[in-house]
């Protein structure tokens, strides 16, 4: 008996195109490297990380809104305006325990501090606060790719398999598998932080948010994001 089905549905070759695109959204900042010798010299160097924050959170937008023409040519909508029934109580429960858990963990592993408290309130210089605020605001950003990244990889994959078990088709975690074996493995080895281990489950444990808020971008997004954030 097959578990899996495989439909052969070309429409689903537009989506994989934009998961990919996605992915090469989120890494394009590393270009913005090639111009820190400009930024050498002024302040000893100092300013160099709020240079790549900040350029990088323009280079982010400015992809976003060529994606977002892009999908309208394409008839894609990325902010569905279906209208979804509300989520009841019990699946809004799940969803703040599966928020605050991972800031719980993050929390404990700073010897129960806020994160964005850590960041900004322990001997954080002038300089270091400007670093911490400006990539709080580019991650603003990068995130979107990310859960676009989900959003568009769920589509294409359920267009071309289907399981005999509706429930599997609904809450089989694709993106969520494919965001931890780019996202994840790639900041996990090339992003130096004492972190590394945490943001690396997050890459997968952004997917779990999606699908229990029914695949509302929105919600995700601001969930998640306050997740990363706290």
């Amino acid at each position: 008996m097959k578990i899996l089905t495989f439909t052969k549905d070309k429409s689903s070759l537009k989506y994989y195109l934009l998961a990919a695109l996605s992915v090469a959204a989120v890494y394009s900042c590393k270009l913005m490297d090639l111009f820190i010798p400009l930024f050498d010299n002024i302040y000893y160097g100092n300013l160099v990380a709020v240079f790549l924050n900040i350029s990088s959170m323009l280079l982010w937008i400015a992809e976003f809104l060529i994606m977002f023409f892009v999908c309208k040519k394409l008839k894609i909508q990325i902010f569905s305006t279906e209208k979804k029934p509300q989520l009841k109580l019990s699946r809004l429960i799940v969803l703040f325990v599966l928020a605050i858990l991972p800031m719980f963990i993050v929390s404990a592993y700073l010897n129960f501090t806020v994160k964005v408290v850590y960041d900004f309130g322990f001997k954080v210089t002038i300089l270091g606060f400007w670093d911490n605020a400006t990539r709080l605001i580019a991650w603003a950003a990068r995130i979107v790719f990310m859960l676009l990244f989900i959003h568009f990889m769920h589509i294409a994959i359920e267009k071309n398999f289907k399981f005999n078990k509706a429930a599997l088709n609904k809450y089989f975690p694709w993106g969520g598998i494919f965001s931890i074996l780019i996202f994840g493995i790639i900041d996990f080895f090339f992003f130096s932080t004492s972190l590394a281990w945490f943001y690396l489950f997050l890459t997968f444990y952004y997917d779990i948010i999606y699908m229990l808020s029914d695949r509302k971008f929105l919600s995700t997004y601001f969930i998640c994001y306050l997740i990363w954030l706290l």
